[in-house]
């Protein structure tokens, strides 16, 4: 996919490719901690918003377990990142207008998966491009100025909930994000030229199958893996059900318990 000369050594560059980095970690962040779950609980009766909100974010989960895998699969397959980036981008648009109408759990679970799989369709492809595009020797300098946006796209989404509160204006914003960092993203990768690659005729198909399993023959695989999953299992528990438990826990104090 890389070419010579594609790669910009500054911190501008770098942060263009990873701009839909930061569309999707604001995205995830203030929809997540508070506006889906505020939406639950506006629907459904009182005293079900945990269970409900549950079965609304597992259902979007389950998908997620294999949706960034198969697209990626797909992605090597075809050569190709940035259809699947621009795709990403707009089906999550749909998603986002789907959610932002939504006036029953059901839609709102319709809503939240078509979410999740454009969430994968295009940052499934996108998580090769910096191995693909950045020398081996400058992938720290270019993840560490992921991790920068990733951090300042959270602060954002924070301040972005507290000023605008109306969840509909939120999604609004969250979509102008979206469509703007992948149009940064994709004006960047411009010059890549991709192409499908080449495959020997003697040289056996790798199926989904296959690549699914052989990341984790890799010891290196198998402990970044299990770091991982221990630190987004133990946000994501708290993060998901925070706003339940700070609302729960004002109404006690305003009532004097």
């Amino acid at each position: 996919m890389s070419r010579p000369g594609v790669y910009r050594d500054t911190w501008f560059w770098n942060a263009g490719l990873a701009s839909y980095w930061f569309a999707s970690t604001f995205k995830w962040s203030i929809l997540l901690a508070s506006i889906i779950p505020g939406q639950v609980k506006a629907i459904v009766p009182a005293g079900t918003e945990n269970s409900s909100w549950g079965q609304v974010f597992a259902i979007g989960a389950l998908w997620a377990i294999i949706g960034p895998a198969l697209f990626g699969h797909l992605s090597d397959k075809l050569g190709r990142r940035k259809p699947f980036i621009a795709a990403g981008s707009a089906l999550t648009v749909m998603g986002l207008a789907v959610m932002a109408d939504a006036s029953t759990l059901g839609m709102l679970i319709v809503g939240y998966l078509l979410l999740q799989i454009s969430d994968d369709v295009g940052t499934g492809p996108y998580g090769g491009v910096i191995p693909a595009v950045v020398p081996e020797d400058r992938r720290g300098f270019a993840s560490s100025v992921m991790s920068q946006l990733q951090l300042s796209a959270q602060i954002l989404s924070a301040v972005t909930g507290l000023i605008l509160k109306d969840p509909r204006f939120v999604y609004l914003a969250v979509g102008l994000v979206n469509v703007t960092c992948a149009v940064i993203t994709l004006t960047v990768m411009r010059p890549i030229q991709e192409s499908k690659p080449e495959v020997k005729l003697d040289q056996p198909r790798e199926t989904f199958a296959e690549g699914w399993v052989k990341p984790w023959k890799s010891p290196d695989f198998r402990w970044v893996w299990i770091t991982r999953f221990l630190a987004v299992a133990g946000l994501t528990l708290i993060l998901n059900y925070l706003r339940f438990y700070f609302e729960a826990t004002y109404n006690q104090d305003a009532q004097g318990r």
